[in-house]
């Protein structure tokens, strides 16, 4: 949480002009050559010394041809003065193998330059001045130092302290800044990127956004990479550097331009080129891909600082239950320690938390506590006297242990989690028999105040330079501390059942402080936010953006955290939640008026119920465009741009979002809205509640009931049927198959289930199926992977096919196709069910990567509707296919009236 309060009287926030590292270089150009004679080449190696105006700069620049279509750029010094931290090096961000696997390419060299060709990239290299085209094979390019701003302060010139009223910067290994500029060639060129931000999807010009993780609203993780976007281009740089950065966007006639400037470590960059797709695959490879999440972390949350007591906890619990609003798990914040005190549990205002985990379990649900990195100065506190006896805090900048600072429990130290050794300490306070929990496995964690926080100091975080790891001052690592802290908690939830006698659980665990790699370890959300129209339309294109960045597992404080918003804010935030956010949270602030759902009037307590019900019963799309991204690192939540690249409209748009490639969801963000409008993507696409056949520039009325989703022709999407109070309970409810039909009668799609929440799915316990819907018939074939039906889905079946686009309206087909029967038994099945519609080819041949094909024909739906006057009634129609015939009952189609 962030401690507005606090920072309100004592917080100043720095900008470039007030740091010397930034002030002085943002701006600075200086005349950079290559010495020819340095220049040296291997089939994979390319790197050559430098002048800076005409004299020795004792620079040298290293470029590589990575693997994923990537090149790497990256500068050292011969007589650096200060060991810097090298973030490439780090295990926890980057994949070594990956990283230090360097392609062969074909050298050529001319009196201008010398270039690198491979089959994807060509990277020119101009010796005077010293700059470096890089072009991908469709085009794309990037300018690297064409404004000569390269910036490597090596020689360890002594600057001045900085004052800051109360406070003083001091610099012991002098100056130490890099930089470097970036030119995107294009008119038409976006840039989008650098999360975390509260601002617009595409970035606009700014004199300096600075890159560093603060406790501060929309600062608390960065990611410094961006993507430069055009209908005509794609290419996008990654910043590998941990230290306080900032980034100057300009726009010129012709180009955009990106300057970056670090106050330590290297110029390192990344460039990856090809599609989007392709980017973001290359950047997992090197950063790590997601895991699969437990699936009841899909489902509903319930948080706010200021549940006080646990008699308040168990009444919300029993509120939301007597509203029928399902939820999987419930939060504590800081209220539920004692003395704010991690690792504790504050026993008088909740007298027996074991009741409280019992039972939340026994309702199959489960408990997040909040869990922040300050130890407090308490030799009564377990944490606090071992890492003071093993030497596992931060150092004073004289290298005296430990580092104290104030935070939550007052007078605190902070683990220094760059030191492998600290981490290890770290995971082994989550097992069972060391926290208070004791076993407890539907509990897991919260590491919050991570930037790290600490109240009363400059820019309420550490000073700069105090001491981690191989004396490195955090000035070097500090947007690293959140990442490790996280990389460590992570381990210790796989350790805890790995130490146990139970089955090993996917872990779950929420960061507010993260960057490049935390994909690997946590959830993530936009930490502190306000109760506002502008919050909740900006949470779309942050949400994207963490997406568009390797860091998809994120969500939003649903209502804002502090403020009150109004009833239609609230209910227009719950219904934008249901497609946006992958982490679906109510939170607020302990200033902020009790907000839960059931406080409301009834018409309001229905949509916002709504609204959850509904998430709960798109699941299934939600856990498959998941597990596509595990595999992919394909978003769940993308822009229109990269799936539409083509039109320039879509590269501006920020108001509607495409969830996994088959839903384009436009959630009404504004306050009073009447309709929304906008421009679908080409194709016809379907009106989810009414089956209206849309396409091109559309306006559609809302109410505030909408929730406006739309289905693209050609997709087949899976659902629940019904719902339950909770995903476990959900789990047991048949499928629903939502076919959008084509202008070919076609449509496709996919289903991936597991059991939600053990390893298994690693073994082949999974149901990994693909639909395709023709000429009025379904098939199923299932997947290589799925080796295996887990027991909790191996009874499941789908019983209702909704069709959309073979009739004006929406036809739904009730139907029994069961996924744990073999050919010959499913042959059996459907001969002895009358209302079982088709039947399986046991002829089928296995196609591609599946091993089995089954074949369910559909009846024609060719019948209609009668309407009497005052009596509505169906004239049955029947009808064969495949020899198959099937009488039609009244549950089984039926015409959609609309439904808002």
């Amino acid at each position: 949480m962030f401690c507005y309060l606090i920072c309100t009287i004592n917080c100043i926030f720095r900008g470039c002009n007030d740091m010397r590292f930034c002030r002085e270089n943002i701006d600075k150009q200086s005349y950079w050559s290559i010495d020819d004679e340095t220049i040296k080449t291997t089939n994979n190696h390319f790197s050559a010394n430098l002048h800076k105006n005409w004299i020795d700069a004792y620079v040298t620049v290293n470029i590589y041809i990575l693997q994923y279509n990537s090149v790497r750029v990256y500068f050292d010094s011969q007589n650096d003065k200060l060991n810097r931290f090298k973030l490439s090096e780090e295990s926890l961000v980057f994949d070594q193998d990956v990283i230090n696997k360097h392609l062969e390419f074909k050298f050529t060299q001319d009196e201008l330059k010398c270039t690198l060709q491979t089959d994807q990239q060509t990277v020119d290299i101009y010796l005077n001045p010293f700059n470096i085209i890089v072009t991908d094979k469709k085009g794309s390019s990037v300018k690297i130092n064409t404004d000569q701003q390269l910036v490597y302060e090596h020689e360890g010139k002594e600057i001045p302290t900085e004052q800051i009223d109360d406070w003083t910067d001091y610099f012991k290994n002098g100056a130490t800044a890099v930089g470097l500029d970036f030119e995107f060639p294009g008119k038409n060129i976006k840039l989008t990127g650098l999360a975390e931000k509260l601002t617009k999807l595409n970035l606009d010009d700014c004199d300096s956004k600075r890159l560093y993780n603060l406790d501060k609203y929309s600062e608390y993780g960065n990611i410094p990479m961006v993507y430069a976007h055009s209908p005509e281009e794609m290419i996008s740089v990654f910043w590998i550097n941990p230290s306080d950065t900032f980034a100057r966007i300009q726009t010129t006639d012709e180009s955009r331009k990106i300057n970056y400037i670090s106050e330590s470590g290297y110029a390192d960059v990344i460039i990856f080129t090809g599609t989007f797709q392709e980017i973001l695959n290359s950047y997992t490879e090197l950063t790590g891909k997601i895991q699969m999440p437990p699936m009841w972390a899909l489902g509903y949350h319930q948080c706010k600082w200021g549940y006080k007591t646990q008699e308040m906890v168990e009444g919300v619990i029993q509120g939301l239950e007597k509203l029928n609003f399902p939820m999987d798990t419930m939060w504590l914040d800081i209220d539920h320690l004692q003395d704010s005190k991690p690792f504790t549990f504050g026993y008088d205002n909740f007298p027996n938390p074991r009741k409280l985990i019992d039972d939340l379990a026994d309702d199959h649900r489960h408990l997040v506590r909040i869990n922040d990195p300050h130890m407090p100065k308490d030799l009564n506190h377990k944490q606090y006297k071992e890492a003071l006896e093993l030497g596992y805090f931060v150092k004073n900048s004289d290298g005296s242990a430990p580092f104290e600072g104030s935070c939550w429990p007052g007078t605190s130290s902070w683990p220094d989690f760059l030191n492998p050794k600290v981490r290890e300490w770290w995971a082994s306070q989550y097992n069972y028999d060391v926290d208070v929990n004791g076993t407890a496995p539907n509990v897991f964690f919260w590491n919050d105040m991570n930037e790290p926080s600490v109240f009363s100091n400059l820019e309420q975080t550490m000073p700069k330079d105090v001491i981690f790891y191989k004396d490195h001052e955090i000035r070097e690592v500090h947007n690293l501390y959140g990442l490790s802290m996280t990389a460590s908690t992570h381990q210790g939830l796989i350790n805890r059942d790995q130490n146990s006698q139970l089955k090993p659980q996917r872990p779950f665990l929420l960061s507010r402080s993260w960057g490049p790699g935390s994909q690997k370890f946590t959830w993530q959300w936009n930490g502190d936010n306000s109760a506002d129209f502008n919050n909740l339309l900006k949470s779309i294109a942050m949400t994207i953006t963490t997406g568009m960045l390797g860091m998809p597992l994120a969500g939003t404080d649903i209502g804002g955290f502090g403020g009150n918003p109004s009833v239609e804010l609230l209910v227009r935030w719950y219904q934008a939640s249901v497609f946006l956010y992958p982490f679906m949270r109510e939170h607020a602030s302990i200033d902020s008026p009790f907000r839960e759902p059931y406080l409301y009037d009834e018409e309001n307590q229905i949509r916002m119920r709504n609204a959850a019900v509904l998430r709960y019963k798109f699941i299934p799309f939600w856990y498959t465009t998941l597990h596509v991204t595990t595999l992919t690192s394909i978003p769940p939540i993308q822009p229109l741009f990269t799936l539409y690249n083509d039109d320039e409209e879509y590269h501006n748009n920020e108001e509607q979002f495409i969830l996994g490639e088959s839903l384009l969801v436009s959630p009404v963000v504004k306050e009073g809205a009447t309709s929304i409008s906008f421009k679908l993507p080409p194709n016809d696409w379907f009106d989810y509640h009414t089956g209206e056949r849309l396409n091109g520039l559309i306006n559609r009325p809302v109410t505030m009931d909408s929730i406006p989703v739309f289905i693209q022709n050609g997709k087949i999407v899976p659902v629940f049927s019904e719902t339950g109070k909770n995903v476990y309970e959900t789990m047991k409810n048949p499928i629903s198959l939502l076919i959008a039909v084509n202008e070919k009668g076609h449509a496709e799609g996919d289903l991936y289930l597991d059991d939600g929440s053990t390893y298994d799915y690693l073994d082949g316990y999974l149901l990994h199926r693909k639909f395709v819907y023709d000429n009025k018939k379904i098939t199923m074939q299932k997947y290589d992977d799925e080796l295996h039906l887990p027991d909790e889905i191996k009874n499941n079946y789908i019983n209702k096919l909704i069709i959309y686009g073979q009739e004006e309206s929406i036809i739904e087909v009730d139907t029994e196709i069961f996924f744990n029967v073999s050919t010959k038994s499913a042959n059996q099945n459907a001969g002895a069910k009358q209302n079982h519609i088709g039947i399986i080819n046991s002829d089928s041949k296995t196609k591609n990567s599946y091993q089995e094909t089954m074949i369910i024909g559909i009846l024609a739906m060719t019948f209609a509707i009668v309407l009497a006057a005052l009596v509505g009634y169906f004239i049955f129609h029947k009808s064969s296919i495949n020899d198959i015939e099937t009488t039609i009952n009244d549950n089984t189609q039926r015409q959609y009236s609309e439904i808002n």
